[in-house]
């Protein structure tokens, strides 16, 4: 199981963990690189934005990632 929590300057708060709501998928109009080549990697999450509960599709890199 991963566990996904929030890094600075992204959507929920810094530090908290948000929750994985469905299947991640690419995104083609957005890309990681200049080259066009890794498009970025999305899905709906849940989590705390400004102490409240939130939802809100994101990149996966907005979050440091660990496996349990």
């Amino acid at each position: 199981m991963k566990r996904y929590f929030a890094k600075p300057d992204t959507w929920f708060d810094v530090g908290t963990e948000a929750f994985l709501l469905g299947d991640v998928w690419d995104d083609n109009i957005y890309y990681r690189d200049t080259e066009m080549i890794e498009p970025k990697l999305l899905a709906m999450f849940a989590g705390t934005r400004n102490g409240k509960p939130d939802e809100e599709p994101c990149d996966l890199d907005d979050f440091e990632i660990s496996d349990l």
